[in-house]
């Protein structure tokens, strides 16, 4: 059963990914059903879901989830839901990946994307890679003039964590 879950879960995704940007428009209908679809998995594969929410707690995420979607476009936006949802769960068990080939579109893009890892260490974030123009272990200070204090508050969402 949980590969048949699996499975379907991930040819929606594949479905889901094989359009040119994450900035691509994508159908409330399409977010809707994919959010049903992700809510009934999560319910019966997901041994964890009720260890950090009561099951109103979790019917109360998914309900604002689906009110939500009537202000959302695109697929980038439909996906910081999904991972808002998936934070709120609380476990790191629950990651939510976005799909390779909208990742690969994401480190195509000119702006929108740090191709660069960054590594915490000792209070500063530092570049975690000999590969790019910046070198190894610059301190990253801000990003496009943002404080990389704002920036990691605003990235936080998208790695969970219990």
């Amino acid at each position: 059963m949980r590969k048949s879950i699996f499975f379907f879960l991930l040819l929606i995704t594949s479905s889901i990914g094989f359009g040119q940007s994450v900035d691509e428009p994508f159908s409330k209908t399409k977010m809707l059903k994919d959010l049903a679809v992700f809510k009934e998995i999560r319910q019966k594969v997901n041994s964890g879901l009720h260890k950090y929410r009561t099951q109103e707690q979790i019917d109360s995420i998914y309900i604002w989830a689906e009110n939500e979607i009537k202000n959302l476009t695109t697929y980038r936006e439909f996906y910081n839901l999904i991972s808002e949802v998936t934070d709120y769960e609380g476990s790191l068990h629950n990651d939510t990946y976005i799909p390779n080939k909208k990742r690969q579109n994401l480190r195509k893009e000119k702006t929108g994307y740090f191709p660069l890892p960054l590594k915490w260490i000792q209070g500063e974030w530092l570049i975690n890679s000999k590969n790019g123009e910046i070198p190894l272990g610059a301190k990253i200070i801000s990003i496009n003039d943002i404080p990389i204090s704002e920036v990691i508050s605003e990235l936080n969402k998208y790695y969970t964590t219990d």
